[in-house]
């Protein structure tokens, strides 16, 4: 199964295809253009630079250690909010995103969990990161990842 999960040029796409040949899953739209950009940023933790690089991105307080994060050029209303840790990294994001149920979207709670900081090139980096979707039923963990190299553009 070959997975295509992209938001480029403000414009999210979720495709399957099985055998890397046929389309199982083609979606596009507001609610995947909504809930790509979501997802980048919630994995900011694994890419610090990205974070100063889109000078796109709004920043705003909004707990003690809380920060809420927005692109100033997108048209969904999509933002994510950041845990902060008492080290200072970004611990958590979470966020109410469109997640596809048969033919429709449901925005559900939405966690992504940065864990394993180390210091990379200069910079706190997580080595590990895990998605889940926070059910009724209980957090469904879809998604783990693990940093095996790195290397920061200059």
């Amino acid at each position: 199964m070959v997975v295509v999960d992209a938001y480029e040029e403000r414009q999210g796409r979720l495709v399957v295809k099985l055998g890397g040949a046929l389309p199982v899953v083609d979606s596009r739209g507001p609610e995947f253009d909504m809930g790509e950009l979501q997802r980048y940023l919630g994995y900011a933790g694994l890419c610090p630079p990205m974070l100063v690089r889109n000078q796109r991105l709004v920043w705003t307080v909004v707990g003690p250690r809380t920060l809420r994060v927005s692109d100033a050029d997108d048209r969904t209303g999509a933002t994510m909010d950041y845990e902060i840790g008492e080290g200072g990294c970004p611990i958590r994001a979470c966020a109410d995103r469109p997640r596809a149920v048969g033919k429709k979207t449901v925005l559900t709670p939405w966690s992504a969990t940065a864990l394993d900081f180390c210091e990379r090139d200069g910079m706190r980096v997580a080595t590990r990161l895990q998605a889940a979707w926070l059910l009724p039923e209980g957090s469904f963990t879809y998604f783990r990842g693990e940093v095996t190299s790195y290397c920061a553009e200059r």
